[in-house]
């Protein structure tokens, strides 16, 4: 499902954009297609000795949903695999200010293991004035 899924990100995506991974295969997957967009990986607990910075160089982030990471940030993706231990929604959100774009994208293939579900995220306009002073 991943040329289907970069295809999706692809055609709507903007300089800019960033990505928000709950599990480090879509995160390897979409820094391969997205090199110049941010990437944040959010894990419940980072396992000690588990550093991916070496693949991923600087866009490898580890960090909380608090409202740094939104600062000046128009356009999320928010990026699940499903069957991990992690998922991030909406609700794992500190910034309220966005809304959803389009209903949840799901890529799957039947004989994969590898299911993708995107949501699509932009800050309500009325907030992206406020978005620097957050």
């Amino acid at each position: 499902p991943v040329r289907e899924a970069a295809a999706f990100v692809s055609k709507r995506i903007k300089p800019g954009d960033v990505f928000f991974h709950a599990d480090v295969h879509t995160m390897g997957t979409f820094v391969y297609h997205f090199p110049d967009n941010r990437h944040y990986l959010f894990l419940p607990e980072v396992p000690e000795g588990f550093n991916d910075t070496k693949t991923f160089g600087n866009n490898m982030l580890y960090s909380e949903m608090n409202n740094e990471v939104f600062s000046g940030v128009d356009t999320i993706w928010l990026l699940n695999r499903r069957g991990t231990h992690s998922t991030l929604s909406r609700a794992s959100f500190s910034d309220k200010s966005f809304r959803m774009v389009e209903d949840r994208k799901t890529f799957e293939f039947d004989s994969s293991w590898y299911i993708i579900t995107i949501d699509h995220y932009i800050r309500e306009s009325s907030n992206r004035a406020e978005a620097g002073s957050l």
